[in-house]
């Protein structure tokens, strides 16, 4: 059962991951929620919807969105995931078109990428004909992304000029 603010939603299905190496090491696994919008192909057991699907299914969300928003506090940083909120309106949203192409299971690789902060314009990198980033890949049901170099070292100095290099650990 989860409790959505007064609303209880029973039944829900959940992934639980046995034998991954930090669970063989004696180490707190990662967490996995599965918030992908689609349900990635596991092959494995019978098919169940994701997360969002049966939060969509039950009415307690209204849309399919997943949004992680950070921000600045007087002692350092927050954030909240926001599951359901509706797409804001307005020049302050960008959109970056996603290929779902066949060879990824479980990712969804990404043509474009734009990092920007909002005390910055930022700056675009496009995928279309950089050999480098044809290996970008944001994983949702996951807590880690992976990258490559140049993505990486755009995040982190918009990171460091967004929140200051104090509250980035290096």
């Amino acid at each position: 059962t989860l409790k959505v603010g007064n609303r209880k939603i029973k039944d829900l299905h959940v992934g639980l991951m046995v034998n991954s190496f930090d669970v063989t090491t004696g180490v707190e696994p990662s967490a996995f929620l599965g918030l992908s919008p689609q349900r990635a192909e596991l092959h494995v057991g019978p098919s169940k919807p994701s997360l969002l699907q049966q939060l969509m299914e039950t009415g307690a969300i209204p849309h399919s969105t997943i949004a992680i928003r950070v921000s600045k506090v007087y002692h350092g940083l927050t954030g909240q995931l926001v599951l359901g909120d509706a797409l804001p309106q307005g020049e302050d949203m960008t959109v970056l078109p996603l290929r779902n192409d066949s060879f990824l299971m479980t990712k969804i690789a990404v043509s474009a990428v734009q990092v920007r902060t909002p005390s910055t314009n930022g700056s675009w990198i496009d995928a279309t004909n950089a050999t480098a980033l044809n290996d970008v890949s944001v994983d949702t049901g996951s807590d880690f992304t992976i990258v490559p170099e140049i993505v990486f070292e755009k995040i982190w100095e918009a990171i460091e000029d967004e929140f200051g290099r104090d509250c980035v650990e290096s």
